[in-house]
């Protein structure tokens, strides 16, 4: 019975004792270990790529955002280049905008003032001053002979003002958007200005502010 036990025991030790490679043949091994070496590698590989890719992804994005901001530069130049709203003097430019206000045509008129945006904020304002009554009243007081506009001095060497007087003829009431209140302006005599600033990718002036 002893012996048995002895045995018994023996074999449980030898069985415990044992290594896991020992069940495996000669072929397993090789493949365990190539497996083994290949998960280092790439674990050793990540480790020392992923600064890099990382780099190089970020590289990739910044590159595409600078190549749309530099298109959409370009188309912005582009735009003002391939403008033709507007004359060779600020002469021309003034008589196409009071002819496209003459002919009620207020898309057209903004189309005159200068810039990407400054289109956009004549017309809004021509068509605050149509629905409010007054756009044949500011087209009635802006002068019909060039010669009534007088030129004044202007800091700006692109740009050139020109001054001129007209006479209200109603009081004009008004809401104040910055002030947020309404006001009146009396019916009198007043001093208009209209400048105009010269395009130089379209080599034409157009209007700055009425």
């Amino acid at each position: 019975m002893e012996l048995q036990n002895q045995d018994s025991e023996s074999g449980s030790n030898d069985s415990f004792n044992s290594s896991p490679d020992s069940s495996l043949s000669p072929v397993q091994k090789k493949s365990y270990r190539k497996f083994v070496l290949s998960f280092l590698a790439i674990i050793i590989a990540l480790f020392v790529g992923y600064p890099i890719l990382k780099t190089l992804y970020n590289d990739y994005f910044a590159q595409r955002g600078f190549d749309a901001y530099f298109s959409a530069e370009q188309d912005y130049l582009n735009a003002l280049k391939n403008d033709k709203y507007g004359g060779k003097t600020p002469e021309e430019t003034y008589f196409m905008y009071l002819d496209a206000l003459k002919k009620g045509d207020i898309l057209l008129a903004s189309k005159y003032y200068i810039g990407i945006e400054g289109p956009g904020r004549a017309y809004k304002w021509l068509v605050r001053l149509q629905s409010e009554g007054w756009l044949g009243e500011y087209v009635n007081k802006l002068p019909i002979e060039w010669s009534n506009l007088k030129e004044v001095d202007f800091w700006d060497r692109d740009s050139k003002k020109f001054a001129y007087e007209y006479i209200q003829k109603k009081n004009h009431t008004f809401y104040d958007t910055a002030a947020e209140e309404t006001s009146t302006i009396p019916a009198g005599k007043y001093q208009g200005s209209i400048i105009f600033q010269f395009s130089k990718p379209a080599q034409i002036w157009k209007l700055y502010q009425n």
